[in-house]
């Protein structure tokens, strides 16, 4: 038996004194050659699978029509909404329905509340009313 204290710890060493430098190196580029793969992997595939129109070439960008005509509609229908909610309008003068601001609607329906249903309007237009 050996009770030579330097060669017990020597001979327990699990770890070499010195670094393997190139095995480190090594081992760092492959991880970078798996990420740089992965990602343009990830790219041809999301350029594969991606629905719709391809974007305009460089030579071909800024000459890309714009349909003013949809915007002015748009723009018109949100002016006339935008009337409909905030003013007062005749629907049918003969019968006395008006169209009020919605602000003023909800004032009046929290004042006295929602009025019951006409028996005449209660019963859904297909169908005749129970007697």
């Amino acid at each position: 038996m050996d009770n030579n204290p330097d060669h017990k710890a020597s001979s327990l060493s699990h770890e070499p004194i010195q670094t393997d430098v190139r095995a480190v190196w090594h081992t760092g580029a492959w991880i970078a050659a798996v990420v740089v793969g992965a990602f343009l992997l990830i790219l041809g595939l999301l350029d594969w699978l991606s629905p719709g129109e391809k974007p305009p070439l460089a030579s071909q960008r800024g000459k890309t029509e714009l349909d003013f005509e949809a915007q002015s509609q748009l723009q018109r229908l949100r002016i006339r909404e935008q009337n409909w909610l905030h003013a007062y309008e005749w629907v049918d003068p003969a019968d006395g329905i008006a169209r009020i601001p919605i602000e003023r609607a909800m004032a009046i329906v929290s004042q006295t509340g929602l009025q019951p249903l006409s028996t005449t309007n209660a019963s859904p237009p297909d169908q005749s009313p129970q007697r």
